[in-house]
This record gives structure tokens, C-alpha cells and sequence, in this order.
């Protein structure tokens, strides 16, 4: 009784009932939760604790930012049963869908933000990558991870090395990116190397440039830790996999080194492995296999999963 007056008198407040609905959109920094309400700091900051004490916000910290999250799954039944069914009403107001519409906002301009990083070092990427990645330690664990199919798409594609890497693989193999200038330079260097089984996509995440079921293998090779909202992106790799098609990711594992924000651009300082589980089941896909392996020179490790997509079940996003 007393948890549950405590979450009564939590949401006993109209900011943090618009607060609680935009949390339930998926995981902010107390940054964009400002941006998108309106408010300053400190305010969001009371409101932020007084829902997280009343045990209905999830809070995650990556390196010096914390992230702040409403999953309906993650809480105790208790406060399920009266969170669930007041989110759901809060979703179908007028104001829900002004703050969706400055979520969506805030993530676009996250989108803009990585895709003009990208552009910017493209040309020197795969040397920025070797000062934190073990380039050979990576391609042999892909060799080993991604299986042999007919079309085999790689998303985040950067300069096309996976897809080089990959090239006898598949019959197909297709590269997406959304930063241009990584895809021009892909697209050079595989035309130079004679792959003409290989092409390339310029294309944003939330909507993949692949029709529904086009693809047998979906890879995303450190790709998730530079996503604003990495858990969108599952059931749009559901619906770009046939039947039965795969996913492989191979990511950096959790760590605590801030200077990958500003090296290589790095929203997420890792990815942890339970965390990613969520994601793919969410997402529609099963039988997730997933394993940490020696990554490179930083001493960050690699975490390496596969999962299989599940034709029983419809992907979703909380």
C-alpha cells in the first residue's frame, strides 16, 4: 500500500503526467527531456527523481550522461497495473502527440548530427576506427558470426569494408548508409575492387532503403552505440528479413571511455548484453545467441550476437 501511494501521489501532477508519457516514448537525456518540454533543468530534474523514487522511471548511465526511460515490461506488477492503462490514455491526447512530435524532432536532429559526422570524417574513418578496434580481430569474428545466404544486407555500411570483407558470402550483397560521403567512397572502392555483386543504398535507419522481406542476413557492425534510439531500429530489420532471416550484430560492449564521443562520434558507450536481449525480442526476433569477445587496443571488449527473425511474432516498440 505504501509503493502504491507513493506512485499515486507521484503522478498526482499534470508536468509529471506529460512527463511519464514522453519517458514511455523510449530512453532521453535530461538535455532533449528540457528541449522537448520546455523547461529548465532543475524542474525536470525534481519531476525526473520524484518518478523514478516512486519506482516508475528507469534511469541508465552512460559514462557522465543518464538516460531516462518508462519500459512497461521492466516494472513490478504493482505499479503496472496502474501505470499501463494511464499511459495508454495519456498517449491518445492532443498534448502526447505535440511532445511525439518534438521527440521525433530531437531525434532528427540527433540523425542530422551523427550523419554530418560521418560525412565529415569519412575519408579518414577506418584509421579513426583502428585506435579503438582491432580490425583484424573484427573480420574474423564476422567471418564466423555471419552466415553464408543468398542477399546479405549490411546496415551502417560506412565505407563498405564489412561487404568487401563478406564478398563471397552471398549472391546479393547490399550496403545501406546515411551519410553520403561513406557511401560514395564505398561504392569507389568496391567499383575499384570489381565486386559488382555489391551495391549501395543511401538511406535513414528509421526506413531502410530495402523492400519487406528483401534481405536472407541483416549485419550491423558497431553500428548500434551511434543510434539515438537503438531499440527503433529492430522491427524495421524485422521487416526487411524474410522468414527465418537472420540478424548478426557485432557492437562494442559496455565501457566508461567518454573520449569515443567526441573520437568517433559514439552516443551510447556500449552496448550491454541483457539490454540488447530486450531489444531483440521487442523487435520480433528469437533464439538471440549473444557472447563477448576480446575487442582492440582500448581494451574494449566486443559483444557479438545472433537472432533469428520469429515469423510467430509481431515486433514492437515500447
Amino acid at each position: 500500500m505504501k509503493n502504491t501511494l507513493k506512485l499515486i501521489k507521484a503522478l498526482a501532477d499534470e508536468t509529471r503526467l506529460r512527463l511519464a508519457a514522453v519517458l514511455a516514448e523510449g530512453p532521453l537525456n535530461v538535455q532533449e527531456i528540457t528541449e522537448i518540454m520546455g523547461m529548465v533543468q532543475p524542474r525536470i530534474s525534481r519531476h525526473l527523481r520524484l518518478l523514478h523514487d516512486a519506482g516508475l522511471a528507469q534511469s541508465r548511465r552512460e559514462g557522465s550522461w543518464i538516460y531516462y526511460h518508462i519500459d512497461p515490461q521492466a516494472l513490478p506488477q504493482s505499479v503496472r497495473d496502474i501505470a499501463v492503462p494511464l499511459l495508454a490514455q495519456l498517449r491518445a491526447t492532443a498534448a502526447a502527440a505535440a511532445d511525439r512530435a518534438a521527440i521525433a524532432g530531437c531525434r532528427r536532429r540527433s540523425a542530422a548530427k551523427t550523419r554530418m559526422f560521418f560525412d565529415a570524417v569519412a575519408g579518414q574513418w577506418k584509421t579513426l576506427r583502428q585506435k579503438h578496434v582491432d580490425e583484424e580481430r573484427l573480420g574474423d569474428i564476422l567471418r564466423r558470426a555471419v552466415p553464408r545466404a543468398e542477399v546479405i544486407a549490411d546496415l551502417g555500411c560506412g565505407t563498405g569494408d564489412v561487404l568487401r570483407l563478406l564478398a563471397n558470402y552471398g549472391t546479393t550483397l547490399i550496403g545501406v548508409d546515411q551519410a553520403e560521403q561513406m557511401i560514395q567512397i564505398a561504392r569507389s572502392l568496391t567499383a575499384t575492387d570489381g565486386y559488382k555483386h555489391i551495391e549501395f543504398r543511401l538511406g535513414e535507419f528509421d526506413h531502410m532503403p530495402l523492400r519487406d522481406e528483401e534481405a536472407d542476413v541483416a549485419v550491423l557492425s558497431l553500428v548500434l552505440h551511434h543510434l539515438a534510439n537503438p531499440a527503433a531500429l529492430f522491427p524495421e530489420i524485422n521487416r526487411l528479413l524474410k522468414p527465418g532471416g537472420q540478424t548478426v550484430i557485432v557492437d562494442l560492449a559496455k565501457h566508461e571511455n567518454e573520449s569515443l564521443r567526441n573520437d568517433m562520434g559514439d552516443l551510447w558507450l556500449g552496448i550491454d548484453p541483457e539490454q540488447l536481449r530486450q531489444w531483440l525480442a521487442a523487435g520480433g526476433f528469437t533464439d538471440a545467441h549473444i557472447a563477448l569477445e576480446q575487442g582492440g587496443p582500448a581494451g574494449i571488449n566486443l559483444i557479438v550476437a545472433r537472432a533469428r527473425k520469429d515469423p510467430d511474432r509481431a515486433a514492437s516498440i515500447n
